[in-house]
């Protein structure tokens, strides 16, 4: 019943969002993946001056009346002045929205100084680069896909130009950014014949042209703009007041980068006995780990040379080789001690067994402790990924609501082992010691999917309203 007003609220703000775009230039193309719908457009960008807190929640209250497909998908902010407690506050409400948050050091701290955040869809995936802050001003570097992009905000004195150009140029050199380039921000003074095109001459960029004559509400120059290596970009201002200055809008054609990186295949968990205690079993790895120890290791060795010949990194890093070896023969040592650890318990089966189940999966390890288990390949993955991720809320109801249903399963079927317990343990902390019987936890736990499978039907719901990327 209290999720009630909250659907009609949505409900009526949904019905209620104009039929017209509130921005210029935000058309999207869905495309279905997976079921999910997911954004094929330009990323649209917005710089903001938000001078002070304020200003924040203006530029909030409008994202929520915006449509989910048409909200900006990266927001460069300047002047956010904010207690440390604040951020986290900021944090929060802009997850909420689907954007991951960075912010400069003073922001980050608390330090309540003039400072630089930037907002990244979680559709496109970001990555903090690198920051500085100081009395001569404040930029923020993180990359998207192939694209760096640089916030910056310089204070409104002649006296830290050449100190706001000097900074910001060895921020650029210790990145050392070959591929696209994207800054954005309060500049505080014209772009014509400053110190700011003399830096963007260096990297070659150009400003994104604009028919606006002020980018303040009640100013006469052009001081908040774009300087990109792209193509011919328009930027505009927008009609929303959010603070003393406009919100600027632009358009770029972020290319997504690849990279091949190895990964472990999926390997089938390994599985305890459920006829021995875990002192027992302790007793059993340490026992196995000894016969290894006596043996030198031979079958290991023998079995790690083809496995490290297949993973070996071509790149001439002996440092890092040397690493991915003893990575590999710990791994390897692991797995084999594991496995002589369940044929050791084999041995001590009892006579009368009734759960063939785990028998049979303890007999596995014991026979396969080498079948793919350091087997890795090579594949190549694309930057940005289009999508949403998941939040950790949403993962934990995701988590509950599948032990949720394994327990109900394993009631079912009369199993009662150490795996059942432990998801007793987790899902019943309170109850288990009051349990006579594991039966009696039937119809509760059928109630309580039911309620996990509500509470995740809620989470969607309002993650589709307030996240861009759909249902």
């Amino acid at each position: 019943m209290s999720s009630q007003p909250g659907r009609m609220a949505r409900q009526k703000r949904m019905s209620e969002a104009p039929s017209k775009p509130l921005c210029r230039g935000l058309g999207v193309e869905l495309c279905k993946n997976h079921g999910r719908k997911m954004l094929r457009s330009s990323p649209h960008f917005w710089s903001i001056n938000f001078g002070g807190m304020p200003g924040f929640w203006r530029c909030a209250n409008l994202l929520a009346s915006i449509d989910v497909n048409r909200r900006p998908h990266v927001i460069c902010c300047q002047e956010l002045i904010c207690w440390k407690e604040r951020w986290l506050t900021v944090v929060q409400k802009m997850e909420s929205f689907g954007y991951s948050s960075y912010a400069t050091k003073n922001v980050t701290t608390g330090k309540k100084s003039r400072g630089c955040a930037t907002f990244v869809a979680n559709s496109l995936g970001s990555q903090l680069i690198n920051s500085f802050d100081n009395s001569d001003g404040a930029a923020l570097a993180i990359c998207t896909g192939a694209t760096l992009v640089l916030n910056c905000y310089a204070p409104p004195r002649a006296d830290c130009a050449a100190a706001s150009a000097g900074h910001l140029n060895e921020l650029l050199i210790g990145i050392s950014w070959e591929q696209r380039h994207v800054w954005v921000g309060d500049w505080n003074v014209p772009f014509e014949d400053n110190w700011v095109k003399s830096l963007a001459s260096d990297y070659n960029l150009r400003v994104a042209s604009t028919v606006a004559t002020t980018t303040r509400w009640k100013g006469r120059t052009v001081i908040d703009y774009f300087l990109h290596d792209f193509g011919d970009t328009l930027a505009h201002p927008l009609v929303h007041e959010v603070s003393d200055h406009k919100i600027i809008e632009a358009t770029f054609p972020i290319p997504r980068s690849s990279c091949k990186e190895f990964v472990f295949l999926k390997q089938k968990p390994f599985i305890l006995s459920a006829w021995l205690s875990q002192e027992r079993w302790i007793c059993l790895i340490k026992e196995a780990h000894c016969i290894g120890d006596c043996n030198g290791w031979d079958e290991v060795c023998n079995a790690l040379e083809p496995c490290t010949a297949e993973t070996a990194s071509p790149s001439e890093d002996l440092d890092q080789a040397l690493a991915d070896y003893m990575w590999n023969l710990t791994m390897m040592k692991l797995a084999w001690t594991l496995s002589k650890a369940s044929y050791l318990a084999l041995l001590e089966m009892p006579d009368v067994v009734t759960n063939w189940q785990n028998v049979k999966e303890v007999t596995h390890n014991a026979n396969n402790w080498r079948r793919d288990r350091l087997h890795a390949k090579r594949v190549e993955r694309e930057f940005p990924k289009f999508g949403d991720r998941r939040t950790m809320k949403h993962r934990q109801t995701l988590n509950c609501l599948n032990r949720t249903k394994t327990l109900q399963l394993h009631l079912e079927s009369r199993r009662c082992d150490q795996r059942t317990m432990a998801m007793v343990r987790k899902l019943y902390p309170d109850a288990l010691p009051h349990l006579p019987s594991l039966s009696l936890l039937s119809r509760p736990t059928l109630r309580s999917c039911e309620r996990w499978f509500s509470r995740l039907k809620m989470m969607r719901n309002t993650r589709t309203w307030g996240v861009g990327g759909g249902k």
